[in-house]
């Protein structure tokens, strides 16, 4: 009697030729966080010599930039879909770390049940998250290891961050006569790593200084003239290899407050006798005057001196 085929390696045969025939809406969809950085590349069999690929087939795994964690389904040869998410995996999902780029998690190859694990077996699949590149080996249960590295695995970030263009939540406002601080509205990224910002100044007014590119939203610009006008805008970029830059945002102005003249000070007894007195009369930036005059005298020189300060 002629044996046969087990029945999965006939359903794996038959998917392996139609399946990545067939539109994606029908072989199998699922909606996507907005955030998200899309996996492409080939993953190697080490057994089989055959590839996990991210690129062909309608494969369509995604990361999620605020959680790491995948989503989508990738095409194996010879096995059939593979997801990655928690959809039809309920050991989902693969997770990279957003500080460090591990790998972790289970994915599922749906025409066997059995696992891609990133997790035990010591795996070792990390993610660049500056330039996007996956290395390493995790282990199929069935298949053996799977090189990430051999043909290449990458995350594309190309987009900016978000708000595009960028904006002030605090518009540039005056501290001192010599300083003046904004805050750039928070931005965030569709994929990993961190955010920064640049505030430019724009006036070519003394002292005015752009801040360079820093990881944080808030600038004070120092060292400027009194009573001047200053104009600044803001841009942000992310962390990939090659960043990625919004628009400047609008112009905003501000004027640094102006120097202001001590008030001078009202006169004062100084000395008293039966009949005379001491009149002590300061002015900023002159020399105290003094003089000697009778009760009438200085009654009379309180009144004109009432007048004068008004």
């Amino acid at each position: 009697m002629k044996k046969c085929l087990p029945l999965y390696l006939i359903l794996s045969f038959f998917a392996s030729i139609f399946a990545p025939l067939l539109p994606f809406s029908f072989a199998k969809k699922q909606a996507f966080a907005s955030t998200t950085v899309s996996v492409s590349g080939t993953a190697k069999f080490l057994n089989t010599n055959t590839y996990l690929d991210f690129t062909n087939y309608n494969s369509n795994v995604v990361i999620v930039g605020s959680t790491g964690n995948f989503e989508g389904y990738a095409w194996a040869e010879g096995l059939g879909w593979v997801a990655f998410g928690t959809t039809d995996n309920a050991q989902g999902p693969v997770n990279a770390d957003t500080s460090t780029g591990a790998v972790t998690g289970k994915a599922k190859v749906l025409n066997t049940g059995v696992y891609i694990d990133f997790t035990n077996y010591n795996s070792n699949v990390i993610v660049n998250l500056t330039t996007g590149a996956f290395s390493g080996f995790g282990w199929s249960e069935g298949e053996g290891w799977i090189d990430f590295t051999d043909a290449g695995v990458s995350f594309a970030d190309a987009e900016a961050p978000t708000p595009d263009p960028a904006t002030f939540s605090s518009d540039p406002a005056a501290d001192s006569t010599v300083q003046i601080s904004m805050t750039a509205s928070t931005a965030t990224d569709n994929g990993f790593g961190s955010v920064e910002y640049y505030f430019d100044e724009t006036s070519g007014n003394s002292g005015g200084t752009d801040s360079g590119w820093q990881s944080s939203s808030s600038y004070s610009d120092a060292g400027l003239s009194a009573n001047t006008q200053y104009t600044y805008k803001v841009k942000s970029r992310d962390s990939v290899s090659t960043p990625n830059e919004t628009a400047f945002s609008s112009e905003a102005s501000a004027y640094t407050l102006a120097n202001q003249p001590n008030a001078p000070t009202a006169a004062s007894q100084d000395y008293s006798s039966a009949n005379s007195y001491w009149i002590k009369i300061t002015v900023p930036n002159t020399v105290e005057r003094r003089m000697i005059a009778t009760r009438q005298e200085q009654n009379t020189l309180l009144l004109l001196m009432a007048a004068l300060l008004g």
